[in-house]
């Protein structure tokens, strides 16, 4: 498929994903969590969406999944979470933006700086969405 294959040690996530954007070509990014579940219209929607938009960043709401099996389009989620998007106040006390699940522009991510790269400490979308909302970055969830 031509694709290109990026290896580094492990520095955990936020270094993995600062890597894959510093090596992207394209005019966004697409990043996933492991535990999250991506429908086969996923990426194209996220591209009609920001497009339509003009939106900085996207995220959407999210279905984890649990165990060893392939996750089924028809198949009941664990659980279904739904951000509210970039309400400062509340993403004080609990992370109310989104998820890692996103689609970034990547000129927005650079301008930001990428995600902070400590190793061992997760939440960095948390912080990445929250440093996007407070710098008066566009953040739009998908329903």
């Amino acid at each position: 498929r031509g694709w290109r294959i990026v290896r580094q040690k492990n520095l955990y996530l936020s270094a993995a994903r600062n890597t894959g954007a510093r090596n992207a070509r394209g005019e966004y990014v697409m990043f996933m969590d492991d535990d999250n579940y991506a429908r086969p219209e996923e990426i194209s929607t996220f591209v009609k969406v920001a497009r339509h938009t003009g939106a900085d960043i996207l995220t959407c709401c999210m279905e984890y999944f649990e165990g060893t099996d392939a996750p089924r389009p028809t198949g009941k989620p664990v659980t279904r979470w739904v951000p509210l998007g970039p309400d400062v106040a509340s993403g004080y006390f609990r992370n109310c933006f989104g998820d890692a699940n996103c689609l970034v522009k990547r000129s927005t991510f650079e301008k930001l700086g990428g995600f902070t790269e400590i190793h061992g400490v997760t939440h960095e979308d948390w912080e990445f969405l929250a440093n996007a909302a407070l710098k008066g970055c566009h953040l739009e969830v998908i329903p």
